[in-house]
């Protein structure tokens, strides 16, 4: 089976066929897919349609020439949780990631990427059009070898470091980087100057839902504006970023403001990484008073990137209050151990624990969790 075949399917008193045939122009791929629609929109049950289309994008899209990696990556545990809130208790199996992902390279200066969570349920976002199950679907212009931009769905720009991990790489995430927004349609610029690299962003922001005559409104009337900054010193052993994201809330004189820093120092396979995550929220009347909520996380962790064999351990503190009295406290500490058979990033058991005390205003809570499991990360064209 070469890269210049299709596969279709053709449905027939409820089974599906699959069928190649030689592409033999951009014009009969086109007929193929066409072809697959209409068998979607009128063979199908509604139950099966995520199912299908799961089954067209993979046909169609694994023999495309412009398309450089099919990936898989999917993160299976056996997870043990207990709380002072029974209702947060667990033990049992979980597939907490289930990934399909494509990137390519159409042409020459223009690179495509586009990411599902099978195992996420969908709703189509009014204002974007697309499932909330699909994290990634942009185009990337590189304009030069300094200048590209990014237009579609993406992840917003936010500096730290707990943020770039993947949420497959992290068994415990701070209170900054939890119940927030990650993915959302818009448009960055990156500049890039030797070791460091300038990002300006604008995404659509906090939507308004309202009651109008009876019926229920999702609008899209305000953006988000961010700035990052990352770069590199020292031979490229220190690396530090700062970003700012400020978001202004529709029909109010509210505002969130978020500051995120990081630290990363690297020595040889080890690496130690500091940063400091802050979060304002406040009505603009009151910035000048100082009279706001803030959010905040420190994070600490210590790390081994490189081996068949990488620990690491991360300590973290959250703080929440305003601008008289303490609303909460949560102190944190994550170990985990990943086993690398292969030596690489390809495959992975992995056990981790986490502790988790929090001082409320009225009470106090503990959570500890328990982790054991693996992750597979797959090419289906290599």
């Amino acid at each position: 089976m070469n890269k210049s075949s299709v596969i279709f399917m053709v449905v027939k008193n409820n089974r599906i066929t699959f069928v190649l045939r030689q592409r033999r122009s951009r014009h009969s791929y086109i007929f193929y897919i066409y072809i697959i629609h209409l068998m979607e929109c009128f063979y199908l049950k509604r139950k099966s349609m995520k199912i299908f289309m799961l089954l067209i994008i993979t046909s169609v899209s694994v023999f495309s020439k412009n398309i450089d990696e099919l990936n898989l990556d999917i993160r299976s545990d056996f997870t043990q949780q207990k709380s002072s809130d029974d209702t947060k208790n667990f033990l049992g199996f979980q597939t907490p990631f289930l990934w399909l992902e494509a990137k390519g390279k159409p042409y020459q200066f223009i690179n495509f990427r586009i990411r599902s969570r099978q195992n996420f349920s969908s709703v189509q976002d009014q204002t974007s059009k697309l499932p909330s199950k699909v994290d990634l679907a942009y185009l990337e212009y590189n304009y030069s070898k300094k200048i590209k931009f990014r237009f579609g769905k993406q992840p917003y720009i936010k500096a730290g470091n707990e943020y770039q991990y993947l949420g497959l790489d992290v068994y415990q995430f701070s209170s900054m980087n939890t119940g927030k927004p990650v993915f959302e349609n818009g448009l960055t610029s990156y500049i890039k100057q030797d070791n460091h690299q300038f990002n300006f962003q604008v995404m659509n922001g906090r939507k308004e839902n309202s009651n109008k005559n009876g019926e229920s409104v999702n609008s899209q009337e305000s953006l988000s504006a961010s700035f990052m900054y990352s770069g590199l010193f020292f031979r490229n052993t220190l690396r530090l970023n700062f970003s700012l994201n400020s978001l202004r809330y529709p029909g109010t004189d509210y505002v969130s403001e978020l500051i995120f820093s990081g630290l990363k120092y690297s020595y040889s396979s080890y690496f130690i990484e500091v940063e400091h995550l802050r979060e304002n929220q406040k009505e603009a009347s009151q910035i000048l008073a100082g009279k706001s909520v803030v959010n905040t996380s420190n994070i600490l962790k210590i790390a081994l990137s490189k081996g068949k064999v990488r620990p690491h351990v991360k300590l973290y503190l959250d703080k929440q209050k305003d601008y008289k009295t303490k609303i909460y406290e949560k102190r944190a500490v994550v170990a985990a151990l990943q086993y690398h058979p292969f030596n690489n990033d390809s495959f992975r058991y992995h056990i981790a624990y986490a502790n988790i005390n929090s001082d409320m205003e009225t009470s106090v809570s503990y959570e500890q969790k328990l982790v054991l499991g693996f992750r597979l990360k797959t090419n289906f064209l290599k």
